[in-house]
C-alpha cells in the first residue's frame, strides 16, 4: 500500500506500507512480515507479530518492531527504538546494532538509532560511542551509555543502575537510582525532581527540577548544585563548589574547598566552610558564616539587613552588610562600615572599631572595648547612660556590656558606668571621669587632661606634665603611673609608680604613700605620712625634709626604716620604709650610703 494519509494501519495479509505524503506519519503493520517505510517527517512506525522491516526515512522517527525478528532502520534524524510495549525485559546493544532479546523472545537488528526506550520490566540497555538517549521503564533497569554525551533516564523502577561512561552525561532521576561514574569520564549532570539527593561520586552537576524544598549533598569533586524556588539546603561537600539557592529561604554550605555560594531571593544562610569562599546573598535578610580570612561577601545596597557570623579573631564588614556577630570564644576585633551596624561580641575580650553610622555595640562577657581612635572629631561617651552622646560623626552609638573606651585625637569626654572601667584619651585635651568602681584612666598625649576616678581603687596613667588628677578624700586607694621624669602626687592619692627607664623624681603627699622607682637613678621624697619608698634598679636616693640629727635609721629584714623624731621643726616625715634604695639625703646636705652603715636587722643608728 502506498498512501499520503498521515495515519494508516495495514489490513490483514497486506505486507508492505509506503508513506508518500508529507508531515508526520503513523503507520501500523499486522501479523504478517511487514515492510513499512516512512517519509521525511517525524514518523511512528509499528510492526506486528511478524519479522518486520521498518525504515523511518528522514525526520526524528520512533520505531516499534513488536514480536518477531525485526530489521529497524532509523535513517536521518534523531531516531528512537521503542520497546515500551514489549511483553518482557529487553537487552539492547546499541554498540552492536542489535538486541539479544526484544522482550518477545526474538533478536532485532537496527541502524541509525540514537534513542532507546525500554520496557516495563528489568531491561539492560547499552549505548554506543555516540551520544545516546536511553530511557528505562517501570522495571529495575541497567542503562550503560558507553561513549558520547548520553542522557540516561532511569524511569519509575525502584532500583535502576545508570552508568554514563565517557563523555558529558546527563542523568534524569525520578527514583533513587544508583549512578556509576568513574573519575575522568567527563562533566556529568544529574537532574531530579526528588526532594533529597546525595550526589554520586565523580558527578559534577546537580539540578533540582521539582517543587518544594530540596536537600542536596555534593561529593568530593567540584560540584555545581542548583536548588529551586523553596527553602533548599545545599551542601557542596569537598571540592570547589558552586551553589545556587534560587528563591526561598535557603541554607547553603560550601564545605571544604574554594566555594561560590549564591543565595538568590529569600532570607538565606550561607556558610562557605573551610577555604577562601565567595558568598553572595542576594535579596533578603541573609546570614553569612565565615571561617576564613579570605572569604569574600558580596551584598548590594538595598538587598536586606544582612548579618555576618564568624569565629575568626578579626572581621571587617564589607559594604552592604549591617550586622556582625562573633561566635568564637577568644578575643575578637569587629570593624563596621558606613551603615548603622550592630556588632556583637562573645565571651572573650572584644574590641569594636567605631566608624560612621549610628552603631550598636554589644560586648557580652569579657572586658570589651569601643575604639574611637580613628574618628575625625571629639566624642562624648557616657557608659553610665549606655549611649555615645556624640560619636564624632554626627551620630550616636548604643553601647552594652562595654568596659573600655578609647578616645580620639581631639578633646573627648569619657565617662564610666560605676562598675570599673578603662578610659583612654588620645592627643586632645580630654576629660575622663571614672565614677564608682576600680577604674583605669589613661590621659593620652593631650596637652592637659583632667582625670577623675571617683570612688574605688583607681589607677591613673599620665603622659604629660599638665595632666590634672582629681581624687576626693575617702575615695579608695589610688595609684598614679608615669614615664615622665618627675611627678608629685596630688591630694588624696596614695601610690606613685615610675614606668620609665630614665632618672625620676617622685614626690608624695601627706598620706601614707608607696613610691616606686624604675630602672633609672631615682629621687624619692615621701613627704608626710608613713611612706614606703621602693627604688627599683639604679642608684636611688630617698630625700627627707629635716636635719640628719632628727632621724634614726633602723635596719629591717626588708630594708631600712627611717624615723623622723622631730616633727615639730621640719614637718613630720613619719616613719618611712626604704626598699631597694641605696642612699638617703637630708635637708642639711648630709648623704648616707645605707650599705656602708654596717647595720644588721633591728640595729639602729641615730
Amino acid at each position: 500500500v502506498e498512501t499520503t494519509l498521515n495515519l494508516f494501519t495495514l489490513s490483514a495479509h497486506v505486507e508492505r506500507l509506503i508513506f508518500t505524503g508529507t508531515g508526520a506519519f503513523t503507520g501500523t503493520g499486522n501479523a504478517s512480515d511487514n515492510a513499512i517505510t516512512g517519509g521525511t517527517g517525524h514518523d511512528l512506525l509499528t510492526g506486528g507479530a511478524g519479522a518486520d522491516t521498518l525504515d523511518g526515512g528522514n525526520g526524528d522517527d520512533v520505531l516499534r518492531g513488536g514480536a518477531g525478528i525485526d530489521i529497524l532502520t532509523g535513517g536521518a534524524g534523531i531516531d528512537t527504538l521503542d520497546y515500551s510495549l514489549a511483553a518482557a525485559a529487553t537487552v539492547v546493544r546499541m554498540d552492536l546494532n542489535r538486541t539479544t532479546n526484544d522482550g518477545d523472545g526474538a533478536q532485532d537488528t537496527f541502524s541509525g538509532i540514537e534513542t532507546v526506550i525500554g520496557s516495563g520490566f528489568n531491561d539492560v540497555i547499552f549505548g554506543d560511542a555516540q551520544g545516546n538517549v536511553i530511557m528505562g521503564g517501570a522495571g529495575s533497569d541497567t542503562l550503560l551509555g558507553l561513549g558520547g554525551d548520553d542522557i540516561l533516564i532511569g524511569g519509575a523502577g525502584a532500583a535502576n543502575t545508570l552508568q554514563g561512561g565517557t563523555g558529558d552525561d546527563r542523568y534524569i532521576l525520578t527514583t533513587y537510582d544508583s549512578i556509576v561514574e568513574l573519575a575522568g569520564e567527563g562533566n556529568d549532570t544529574v537532574e531530579t525532581a526528588l526532594n533529597s539527593l546525595v550526589l554520586a561520586a565523580n558527578v559534577e552537576t546537580l539540578i533540582f527540577t521539582g517543587t518544594g524544598a530540596f536537600y542536596a549533598v555534593g561529593n568530593a569533586t567540584a560540584n555545581l548544585i542548583t536548588g529551586g524556588g523553596s527553602g533548599d539546603q545545599l551542601d557542596g561537600g569537598q571540592g570547589d563548589d558552586v551553589l545556587w539557592g534560587g528563591d526561598g529561604n535557603d541554607t547553603l554550605i560550601g564545605g571544604a574547598g574554594i566555594d561560590a555560594l549564591n543565595g538568590g531571593a529569600g532570607a538565606d544562610i550561607l556558610n562557605g566552610g573551610s577555604g577562601d569562599d565567595v558568598l553572595t546573598g542576594g535579596l533578603g535578610d541573609d546570614r553569612y558564616v565565615v571561617d576564613s580570612s579570605g572569604d569574600q561577601i558580596i551584598e548590594l545596597a538595598g538587598q536586606g539587613v544582612d548579618t555576618v557570623e564568624t569565629s575568626l579573631s578579626i572581621w571587617t564588614l564589607a559594604n552592604g552588610l549591617e550586622n556582625l556577630v562573633y561566635a568564637g570564644t577568644g578575643a575578637f576585633t569587629g570593624i563596621g562600615n558606613t551603615a548603622n551596624n550592630i556588632i556583637t561580641g562573645g565571651v572573650g575580650d572584644d574590641t569594636f572599631i567605631a566608624g560612621l553610622g549610628n552603631d550598636t555595640f554589644n560586648g557580652g562577657a569579657g572586658i570589651d572595648t569601643v575604639d574611637y581612635s580613628a574618628v575625625g572629631a571629639a566624642v562624648v561617651v557616657k557608659l553610665n547612660g549606655s549611649v555615645t552622646q556624640n560619636d564624632g560623626q554626627g551620630g550616636a552609638d548604643a553601647l552594652s556590656g562595654i568596659e573600655r573606651v578609647i578616645g580620639t585625637a581631639f578633646d573627648d569626654l569619657l565617662v564610666g558606668d560605676g562598675i570599673g572601667n578603662t578610659l583612654i584619651g588620645g592627643a586632645g585635651r580630654d576629660t575622663l571621669l571614672g565614677l564608682a568602681g576600680d577604674d583605669v584612666l589613661v590621659g593620652g598625649e593631650g596637652v592637659a587632661n583632667t582625670l577623675q576616678g571617683g570612688s574605688g581603687n583607681d589607677r591613673y596613667v599620665v603622659s604629660v606634665a599638665g595632666d590634672s588628677v582629681i581624687e576626693l578624700a575617702g575615695e579608695g586607694t589610688d595609684t598614679v603611673e608615669t614615664a615622665l621624669g618627675a611627678w608629685t602626687l596630688g591630694a588624696n592619692l596614695e601610690n606613685l609608680i615610675h614606668t620609665g627607664s630614665t632618672a625620676f623624681m617622685g614626690t608624695g603627699n601627706s598620706l601614707a604613700n608607696i613610691l616606686t622607682g624604675g630602672s633609672g637613678d631615682d629621687l624619692l621624697r615621701g613627704g608626710g605620712g608613713n611612706d614606703s619608698l621602693n627604688g627599683g634598679q639604679g642608684d636611688d636616693i630617698a630625700l627627707f625634709a629635716g636635719l640628719r640629727s632628727s632621724y634614726t635609721i633602723t635596719a629591717t629584714a626588708e630594708g631600712y626604716r627611717i624615723t623622723d623624731n622631730d616633727a615639730a621643726v621640719d614637718g613630720d616625715d613619719g616613719v618611712d620604709l626604704l626598699v631597694g634604695v641605696e642612699k638617703v639625703r637630708f635637708r642639711d646636705g648630709t648623704t648616707l650610703t645605707l650599705s656602708e652603715l654596717g647595720l644588721t636587722p633591728t640595729q639602729t643608728v641615730s
